[in-house]
């Protein structure tokens, strides 16, 4: 196979190649009989549920899902080391081409770094991918990423972190939105003694397509996805047109321009969430979060770009818009240690693109979101057993998107059970 291009040395495949040698370096340095004397823990997560809407603005209908999150952690002996595998997978019953998994594999390190122990360092790894249908294959990721966090305790009341998150993500038949992303962050944490815990965070991102092309390059090269598929892609319950307002009429084929501009997106997240324990057995939360965009946007955002809900970077690309949330939560232990909890979040968003707000009017998408989730679980804990923990959940959620876009007005009720076990 020949590729028309070849990059040398840059910031994406200087990652990659960091990251994998790191794990593999990481793994031969551990002598067998320590990999032997380590501890090995196996968890299992299931949840079997319906949804109303799971594709939201695809107007598949109600389905029921099955989900599986396999964990296997190894934590070997005398070393600060950790190493993790996970598989996700993700089964529709009624729409199975929208099946997937995501697979990741990974590794951190601790470190305190001073004899107080007042100071520590976290340094993890991960690769993790995607993988679809043949029909949604153009979602399929490869994605590479390094996290570094600093924590220091400056007494029992009050702790900060600085830590850095880099990634790389590869999109196999979307190489024209493959991105480079780094998120600096400072959190605060202030634990009173009238059992009041005061959360604060900021998180300033910056995000790089790694691939420059035009819009005819991106056009012959993306695998087209069938939009009269006899399969259930992309039946659209409404017709609007998204683009800029200067060039609606003349939508390109490829799913997102975003990488054909010369600015780099860049958004500052800030947030604020405040837990009071008003008894042994109840607790509540309040929290308010911010969102800025940092630059102007100067792109096309393509229809088939909105018209999957598992994918953020396509379904709503985090850096698409300005938002503000407010969020809360209560939480009450019932008898028999039984936990129910409920959390409730809102949401006003202003997107950079145009949409088409009536028959004759563009104008930039302004949303609003409300999201409701009522939980009752029950867990069990034992010791010296094959079993160490176990639990089990009943869920009942609601998300209403509003929009001054018809297309992008949808609704979504979802409950079911979930199990979780650990060997």
């Amino acid at each position: 196979m020949k590729f028309p291009y070849r990059m040398k040395d840059s910031p994406k495949q200087s990652i990659q190649q960091t990251i994998l040698w790191l794990l593999v370096l990481i793994t031969l340095a551990f002598p067998q009989n320590l990999l032997a004397e380590g501890i090995f823990e196996v968890s299992t997560n299931v949840d079997v549920g319906t949804s109303s809407n799971a594709f939201y603005i695809d107007t598949v209908g109600s389905t029921a899902y099955s989900i599986l999150d396999l964990y296997l952690d190894y934590f070997p002996s005398k070393s600060n080391f950790y190493f993790f595998g996970n598989i996700y997978y993700t089964n529709y019953l009624s729409s199975t081409d929208r099946n997937y998994g995501n697979f990741a594999a990974g590794t951190s390190y601790y470190l305190l770094t001073s004899k107080d122990s007042s100071n520590n360092l976290n340094i993890g790894a991960t690769v993790n991918s995607r993988k679809g249908t043949e029909d949604y294959s153009a979602f399929d990721y490869l994605q590479y990423s390094l996290n570094f966090e600093f924590v220091h305790n400056v007494s029992d009341y009050f702790n900060y972190s600085l830590s850095n998150y880099t990634r790389s993500k590869n999109y196999q038949n979307l190489t024209e939105i493959n991105f480079l992303e780094s998120i600096f962050s400072f959190n605060n944490y202030i634990n009173l003694e009238t059992r009041t815990t005061i959360y604060s965070y900021s998180d300033f991102s910056v995000k790089k397509f790694t691939v420059a092309t035009t819009p005819q390059d991106s056009a012959a090269r993306i695998k087209p996805i069938d939009i009269n598929s006899k399969t259930s892609n992309f039946i659209q319950k409404k017709q609007r047109r998204i683009g800029k307002i200067e060039d609606v009429s003349s939508t390109n084929s490829n799913l997102n321009q975003t990488s054909m501009t010369e600015t780099t997106p860049l958004k500052l997240d800030m947030g604020i969430k405040i837990s009071q324990n008003i008894t042994d057995n109840i607790g509540f939360s309040v929290g308010a979060d911010y969102t800025k965009t940092l630059f102007n946007i100067d792109s096309t955002f393509v229809e088939e770009s909105i018209y999957y809900s598992g994918e953020s970077e396509l379904f709503e690309d985090p850096y698409s818009n300005d938002n503000y949330g407010l969020n809360a939560s209560f939480t009450y232990i019932l008898p028999y240690s039984i936990i129910f909890r409920t959390e409730g979040n809102y949401y006003s968003k202003t997107f950079k693109y145009y949409v088409q707000a009536s028959d004759s009017l563009f104008a930039l998408r302004k949303d609003t979101q409300l999201f409701f989730d009522f939980k009752l679980s029950k867990s069990f804990e034992f010791e010296n057993k094959l079993v160490k923990y176990m639990m089990i959940g009943l869920y009942l959620s609601n998300y209403d998107n509003k929009s001054n876009s018809d297309l992008f007005d949808y609704q979504d009720t979802s409950y079911g059970l979930n199990f979780e076990v650990t060997f």
